[in-house]
């Protein structure tokens, strides 16, 4: 048989125990080609798949390249936008420091030019008086641009308004700190309703002068500042104790007040 004609006998073997032996070793041969050809298949399979790995992780790392490129180009353009922006808001604020200094210097020259016109105003009041002339009827007291009127009866807020208003004058108005340095020595007898009272929830001047445009003097303890601390079920009004300071009381209680008029 091919395939058998080397073997050799063994002493004392017969010749079918030959046959078995050379059929067993032909099936071991054969089992071990044929693991050598799997083996030899599997190969180029391994190979091949990590080939395949290889070009995916290639792909990946360009792309988050690719990502990364992006991400900084982006960072850099906001950085120049916020650069731009903030050198134009840089602008701004100095021409805004411009206005403002400029706005400073021209009230700067209209408080010179109010004074100096006060100050005339002043003089000719008091020539006036020399002369026997007044600018402010009798029972009034002449300061600055007004003229101020104290009553010496009681009335509600409502009835000291109307009592102004029928002297063609309003519950006075404190416009500024030097006003109510004088209405210091001029209220300093009594207690006087002035012509601030509360209207929708907050403090409002009866000729409409806006409440956060003007000086304050309430008492030290600050929620006085607040309406609606006399009593919830009435409105609030204000007045002007002994020349000291402000106090909230109901408008329907009485006290005297303090009419003002304008000269002109």
């Amino acid at each position: 048989m091919r395939g058998t004609e080397h073997l050799k006998m063994e002493p004392g073997q017969s010749s079918q125990e030959n046959t078995y032996v050379n059929i067993s070793d032909l099936d071991l041969k054969r089992k071990k080609e044929k693991k050598n050809t799997e083996k030899a298949k599997e190969i180029p399979t391994a190979r091949s798949t990590n080939h395949l790995v290889i070009l995916i992780l290639g792909v990946l790392l360009l792309l988050a390249f690719l990502a990364l490129v992006i991400f900084i180009s982006f960072l850099f353009i906001y950085h120049k936008s916020l650069s731009r922006t903030q050198s134009h808001l840089e602008d701004k604020v100095s021409n805004l420091s411009l206005q403002l200094a400029s706005y400073k210097k021209e009230r700067s020259s209209l408080s010179n030019n109010i004074q100096r016109a006060l100050g005339a105003v002043g003089k000719m009041a008091v020539y006036m008086q020399k002369s026997g002339s007044s600018l402010c009827s009798a029972g009034w007291t002449y300061y600055i641009l007004s003229c101020y009127y104290k009553s010496s009866s009681y009335k509600s807020w409502k009835s000291a308004k109307e009592d102004c208003q029928n002297k063609t004058a309003h519950l006075v108005v404190i416009n500024m700190e030097d006003e109510m340095n004088f209405l210091r020595d001029f209220s300093r007898s009594d207690v006087f309703w002035i012509g601030l009272a509360e209207e929708n929830g907050t403090w409002a001047w009866v000729d409409g002068t806006s409440y956060e445009s003007t000086p304050t003097f309430w008492q030290d303890d600050k929620s006085l500042d607040l309406p609606g601390h006399s009593d919830e079920k009435e409105k609030d009004c204000v007045q002007i104790t002994y020349g000291d300071h402000w106090e909230t009381y109901n408008c329907s209680s009485s006290f005297k007040y303090i009419c003002e008029k304008e000269i002109w």
